[in-house]
């Protein structure tokens, strides 16, 4: 029953003491409504079903409120908020084969870890001129047991002629178990969704939560008149990551009524009635950083490209060896004392000039900012590591 204080369920013990009391008001205080008796084993039968009954109101009841809602319906009272439990994802990874030039890799080539954890590649590849390649692969066990570290990857499930090894000079990343009612339930109490649905911040929710994504942002324009190239009563999504479609339908999903979606990216979603929607975002802006660093090191001092793909693995950006790694978010600051840090923890390394650049010709030892739009980014022929 519901009081002052909330939802009231009598014990068991309650519902017998009611029923057989009720039963010799009734049928005479002579009645032997004990355990012992036929009439006080039928009461004590249907006390335990009223007692499941009870239970049932019960779960019901505090299934409407966030913090004691679980499973199916926590979910539903989430969809009223704007947002939704995160899946279970698949790891993703750069591999690298060696073997003979021209050899085709195909997709779904299996590798893996020495715990029998196969990652399959995703596309086609063929082995260059210098006799590797790099492929992005997929773990087949879902979650975040897919997120190996770099190396462990080593063992080639069916071997074939012409492929003589494979490893992840990365970590695999993505890998992401299902989030349980507790972290789902965090994540709502702390605001994360919006119950008014269609605002910039459920689109933004709903766009990060998408595979693939690293990183967005939403500029609005709220005025009557164009700013910066937006119309009025307009937003652009610039997204960092991601499937197209995914994206496009998040934001239709999503947008405020009547608020024109632009960009450089155009997708047309049908709604329920079919009626076709024109949805556009934009990609940002990738801005080159290029790296010198004169490094002065000891005898057990390890190769430059250590220290190339410590440079590459902060910034983010494509390695020598093809492995593209995801450094730096929308609008994120290179900071020149944490890239030289990060070059300084390769190890052996006694001192580091490090001279930082955004078009090649004028060179800094200060931060490097982004805009809202842009992701830094650098490439292993804009970095230059030398020894002193």
């Amino acid at each position: 029953m519901l009081t002052e204080e909330g939802f009231y369920r009598p014990a068991y013990s309650e519902i017998l003491d009611d029923l057989q009391q009720k039963t010799l008001e009734k049928l005479g205080y002579d009645v032997n409504v004990s355990e012992t008796g036929n009439i006080g084993k039928l009461l004590m039968i249907m006390a335990y079903f009223f007692d499941k009954a009870w239970e049932d109101l019960e779960g019901s009841y505090y299934s409407s409120f966030v913090s004691t809602a679980k499973g199916s319906s926590l979910d539903r009272i989430a969809t009223l908020m704007g947002v939704s439990r995160e899946m279970q994802q698949h790891a993703e990874v750069s591999v690298t084969f060696t073997g003979t030039v021209g050899t085709v890799i195909p997709t779904g080539f299996a590798v893996s870890t020495a715990d029998n954890l196969i990652f399959n590649t995703m596309s086609d590849a063929t082995i260059t001129s210098d006799g590797t390649v790099a492929v992005m692969a997929e773990c087949e066990e879902v979650g975040e047991i897919g997120n190996v570290g770099a190396g462990e990857i080593t063992l080639i499930v069916n071997p074939v002629a012409n492929v003589t090894s494979v490893t992840n000079y990365s970590a695999a990343t993505g890998g992401k178990d299902k989030e349980n009612d507790a972290e789902f339930r965090e994540r709502m109490l702390e605001g994360l969704g919006t119950t008014q649905g269609s605002t910039i911040d459920a689109m933004l929710v709903e766009i990060l939560a998408l595979k693939g994504v690293m990183s967005a942002a939403i500029i609005s324009n709220d005025t009557d008149e164009t700013v910066d190239g937006r119309p009025a009563h307009s937003f652009e999504a610039f997204v960092y990551g991601g499937v197209q479609g995914e994206i496009a339908n998040a934001i239709f999903e999503k947008k405020p009524i009547g608020i024109q979606p632009v960009g450089t990216l155009t997708t047309v979603i049908n709604d329920v009635a079919g009626n076709p929607h024109t949805i556009k975002f934009s990609r940002p802006t990738m801005k080159q950083v290029y790296v010198k660093a004169t490094l002065t090191v000891s005898e057990n001092f390890g190769t430059t490209d250590e220290v190339q793909t410590a440079i590459i693995k902060y910034i983010g950006g494509l390695d020598s060896d093809q492995a593209y790694y995801y450094g730096l978010k929308m609008h994120e600051t290179c900071v020149y004392t944490k890239l030289l840090q990060e070059i300084m923890n390769v190890g052996e390394i006694k001192d580091c000039e490090l001279k930082i650049s955004t078009d090649g010709k004028t060179w800094v030892t200060t931060n490097i900012t982004a805009d809202t739009n842009e992701v830094l980014e650098v490439s292993h022929t804009n970095v230059t590591v030398t020894l002193s």
